[in-house]
């Protein structure tokens, strides 16, 4: 039903002839017009335009994929790893040399996948499962800490021992450069009896052996080395894109176009890694 609202004054006027067209009453009488079917079918056609189909099909659309959205992430997780393992397999059949920093890359990643799942899954067992191990190490942790403390001493003097009686007297003046060094940061500090001694003696332990696997074993200047040369070819890639931009004079403007582009790329690479949690 709809709702025709006329004046009554004007209904008597337009009775007697006498219509005045500027002038409008306020006191209107409001009658029940019935609608008919005619009317109904156009207004439906109105709400049903193609706008209100394309929402309707956009609204099935959106329900569809909420309803299946882990078999769709599965399904589209298995054909990017699909393509990248692909291009990995390409890369290596093509040129492994120049695919091998491709490869271990894509190997730690991969590593470090599984090693979130299993810690994810099976975490919690194994934590339980090391309680006696882990209680036993808390019971004698003081016992076991200076025990630790006398290994590392005893390594360092069997270091001093041999390998300066067979390289010569001039690796210690390395070694006391440290030892000054530590005094003197104890001399000026502002409170030297609160320094953590663990966490500084693993510090040192830590770049000692550092150093003894890099400069005194083949395999760990070999790695060293190629991870340099992977760094330094991962950074030459901005010479590719200061020539792009800037044209092939580009390093007459050593610093803007050569070292500004350097920061630039680094930075980005890390913004990125940062926002997919390879860096914490």
């Amino acid at each position: 039903m709809e709702l025709n609202c006329v004046p009554e004054n004007r209904r008597i006027q337009q009775k007697n002839g006498l219509v005045n067209q500027a002038f409008e009453c306020q006191d209107t009488v409001c009658i029940d017009v019935p609608q008919t079917s005619e009317d109904t079918k156009s207004t439906k056609e109105q709400k049903k335009g193609p706008l209100w189909f394309l929402e309707k099909k956009m609204e099935a659309v959106h329900s569809y994929l909420e309803k299946h959205k882990s078999k769709i992430n599965l399904v589209l997780g298995l054909v990017i790893a699909t393509g990248y393992a692909a291009l990995v397999i390409g890369a290596c059949v093509l040129n492994f040399h120049r695919a091998l920093a491709l490869l271990v890359l894509t190997l730690l990643a991969v590593f470090f996948r599984l090693w979130d799942w299993l810690v994810e899954c099976y975490g919690a067992r194994l934590w339980n499962a090391l309680l006696p191990a882990r209680n036993t190490v808390n019971t004698h942790r003081s016992c076991l800490k200076w025990v630790i403390y006398a290994l590392l001493l005893v390594a360092v003097l069997c270091w001093l021992v041999f390998d300066t009686a067979k390289q010569g007297t001039r690796q210690l003046i390395s070694f006391s450069g440290l030892i000054c060094f530590i005094l003197f940061m104890l001399l000026f500090s502002k409170n030297p009896f609160r320094v953590s001694w663990r966490t500084l003696l693993w510090g040192k332990a830590l770049q000692f052996m550092l150093g003894l696997f890099i400069l005194r074993t083949k395999a760990g200047f070999t790695a060293v080395n190629w991870l340099g040369h992977q760094v330094e070819v991962f950074l030459s890639y901005t010479d590719t894109g200061s020539k792009f931009v800037f044209g092939d004079r580009y390093t007459d403007h050593f610093f803007a176009f050569k070292v500004l582009p350097i920061v630039v790329f680094f930075s980005t690479v890390i913004s990125v890694l940062y926002y997919l949690g390879f860096m914490q």
